[in-house]
């Protein structure tokens, strides 16, 4: 059974980056966000700022881990790495992300952002906490 990931509505960050959940596997444990960010997030150069790149790849492996968790827990990322592989220009991106390895306190996953027709533009592994629910 696929679970779904947080109404992403709900976030203003999510809201403002257009961002969608495509589809979810749960049971591979992968999943695929689109991202749509508008022009507020682009630097000097017009291509997307880096930190918003790393968004994207950290909202996308949230969301994957949050298919590995029950309903009462939480995820905070404890460690993202970032790796930049050429710049992002403005338009659609697709984000697909994986858990590597799932444990009751700690979750690895990791992602890739790809522009709707090119090579992807960024990687990103992540470390994910597990925290009780309120």
């Amino acid at each position: 059974e696929q679970k779904e990931p947080l109404l992403l509505r709900n976030i203003a960050l999510s809201r403002a980056l257009q961002s969608s959940c495509i589809s979810v596997d749960a049971l591979n444990k992968r999943l695929r966000m689109r991202f749509q960010p508008g022009e507020e997030f682009l630097q000097g150069r017009g291509v997307i700022q880096g930190g918003i790149i790393a968004t994207m790849l950290d909202f996308s492996i949230a969301f994957v881990a949050m298919t590995v968790t029950g309903d009462d827990k939480a995820v905070a990322t404890a460690n993202l790495s970032v790796s930049y592989l050429k710049p992002a220009n403005p338009g659609i991106y697709y984000c697909d992300a994986e858990v590597e390895r799932a444990g009751r306190t700690l979750i690895f996953a990791r992602a890739t952002l790809l522009p709707e027709n090119g090579d992807p533009v960024a990687t990103a592994t992540a470390v994910m906490s597990v925290i009780n629910g309120a």
